[in-house]
Formats: C-alpha cells, structure tokens, sequence
C-alpha cells in the first residue's frame, strides 16, 4: 500500500518556535526495506512516521530538536 504524507519541520529550539516548509512524500508500505513496511492505516503510517523521524535512539528524546517532524496529513494512494 501507498500513502502520501504531508510533514512539517518545528524547530522546538527557537523561541518562539520556527516552522519550516511543509514536504509530501509518497511511502510505499510493501517494500521490505522501508521503516514502514507493514503499516496498513493512516494512524499506523503517522505514528511510524513520527517515530522513524523523531526517535531514532531513544524513545523519550526527540533525536534532532531543531527539527522536530510533524504528520499534518496521511492519505492512501490508489492505484488508477
């Protein structure tokens, strides 16, 4: 399966925060190499999104603060 993401950076750093550009990327599910193989909802997709992004090490630290990454939006891409 496929989905579209749409994410956002926050740079938690800065006061007040900084938002950065807003990125889609479309994520194939089936592939055996991919951090997401086997997420087959939209909330599974967000979830190992977020985690992949922002938890590599250690699940109770943010790896990379200054950029903080933030699913706006997770949609299933059908095939035509």
């Amino acid at each position: 399966m496929e989905f579209e993401v749409i994410t956002v950076a926050v740079d938690t750093t800065a006061q007040p925060y900084r938002i950065g550009e807003i990125r889609n990327e479309r994520i194939d599910t089936t592939n055996p190499d991919s951090p997401f193989t086997g997420c087959t909802t939209i909330q599974e997709m967000e979830f190992a999104y977020e985690r992949y992004c922002n938890y590599r090490d250690d699940p109770d630290v943010v790896s990379n603060p200054a950029m903080k990454v933030k699913v706006l939006s997770v949609n299933p891409v059908f095939a035509a």
